[in-house]
């Protein structure tokens, strides 16, 4: 814990067992452990898809998972809420099963407001969110010695030009990009370019000092 996790940061494990699903709660000096019910488990994987599906879904500019999002908020998190310092900024989500694909930065804290004009305080306003796979992939990441100084600081690929016809490949000589990119072209998929990709690189790479960036762009890409 001492290794990985400093005062302003805590981490939020999740695991999905065979019937329950487990939370934990680790910071630097305190362990906390909540399992849900069975029956709440399951009520809270249906409602983790639903949410997921309606934050998916454009519908003008209220957000309609007010409701979801705050039910989540209560199952999620609240229950460790106690345990975290008002001194930590970072949480760290190591989601697991069907939370993989929950933001938990969307979730909203607290009751609905009395006055319905009231904007909603996301969790993104409190805390800053990563996420890793495994809590033992961060201890990794944090015990790794980097031995080699790099040349770059980036290395920006985009725009790639694609190939208008099939290559009628045949013998040997092709690498395997020309041959799934022939099967590409034969089942009649069209790769278009990707609009504004050439500026987009540019943009980003342009805030990289000369000497420390590399672009591929086009044919090199």
């Amino acid at each position: 814990q001492e290794r990985v996790l400093d005062n302003k940061t805590a981490m939020l494990e999740f695991f999905m067992g065979e019937r329950n699903l487990y939370g934990f709660l680790i910071t630097r000096e305190d362990f906390c452990l909540h399992r849900l019910s069975i029956e709440d488990s399951r009520n809270t994987v249906e409602l983790v898809n639903n949410y997921i599906k309606l934050i998916s879904v454009k519908s003008g500019s209220r957000f309609d998972g007010m409701v979801a999002s705050r039910k989540l908020y209560n199952i999620l998190i609240s229950p460790f809420t106690s345990h975290i310092s008002k001194a930590v900024e970072n949480l760290i989500i190591v989601p697991d099963g069907d939370l993989l694909y929950l933001p938990f930065e969307t979730l909203i804290a607290g009751n609905p407001p009395a006055n319905e004009d009231e904007p909603a305080r996301f969790l993104i306003q409190d805390f800053d969110f990563s996420y890793v796979p495994s809590a033992s992939s961060l201890v990794y990441l944090a015990n790794r010695k980097n031995t080699e100084k790099r040349s770059m600081d980036i290395l920006a690929v985009g725009d790639p030009i694609y190939q208008t016809a099939n290559l009628s490949l045949s013998g040997t000589g092709y690498n395997k990009e020309d041959i799934v990119r022939d099967y590409y072209f034969n089942e009649r998929f069209h790769l278009d370019p990707l609009r504004y990709a050439s500026e987009e690189v540019h943009a980003i790479t342009g805030l990289i000092r000369k000497g420390r960036r590399r672009m591929l762009l086009k044919d090199e890409a």
